[in-house]
């Protein structure tokens, strides 16, 4: 993996990156399981989470108030739930140029015949803009068969306009790959 990066601005929430070059990239993906991609799969131990601190300067585990000027404790203080906070503007964000080479897509699972597929791909000005649309190359194949997009895409609203090229695809191999009967 290599990352040129042109500025990041944490201070502005912007990032433009000039390129990511990924070579050699192997995933597994265990269809019909869940979660499919296990790099996924939430935390095994969801109930242990990080204690609430209060923002009061006096707040302690007794959660008592200041004393009060003649020296005694006051009353504990009362405690108000916090108002949601105004969710933080996502990041600007744009890469120039994206390239993903030897990359290889490992289809396993209990219920499902391995299939190993090697992924190309190569996208420019990609980004976080609103109805952004970039180019995209794709290439997806099972040894001499795959799927070839060649087009602009769009994240925002999902989207694609361009060419779908089905080339020599094994669709019963690929059926019994994706753990559905």
């Amino acid at each position: 993996l290599t990352v040129a990066i042109s500025e990041l601005d944490v201070i502005a929430q912007k990032a433009w990156i000039d390129s990511v070059a990924l070579a050699g990239l192997a995933v597994v993906v265990t269809p019909g399981e869940a979660p499919a991609l296990p790099l996924l799969r939430p935390p095994t131990n969801t109930a242990q989470r990080a204690p609430e601190v209060d923002d009061a300067p006096w707040a302690s585990a007794d959660q008592s108030a200041p004393p009060t000027p003649g020296g005694e404790a006051a009353a504990p203080a009362k405690i108000e739930p916090k108002a949601a906070k105004t969710p933080a503007r996502p990041f600007d964000w744009s890469v120039r140029d994206v390239q993903i080479d030897d990359a290889r897509i490992l289809l396993r699972g209990a219920h499902v015949k391995p299939l190993d597929l090697a992924l190309k791909a190569h996208v420019r000005e990609i980004s976080g803009a609103k109805n952004a649309v970039f180019p995209l190359k794709l290439e997806l194949r099972d040894g001499a068969s795959g799927i070839l997009l060649d087009g602009r895409a769009r994240i925002d609203a999902p989207g694609f306009g361009g060419t779908l090229k089905i080339d020599g695809l094994d669709l019963p191999r690929l059926a019994a790959a994706s753990g559905r009967p």
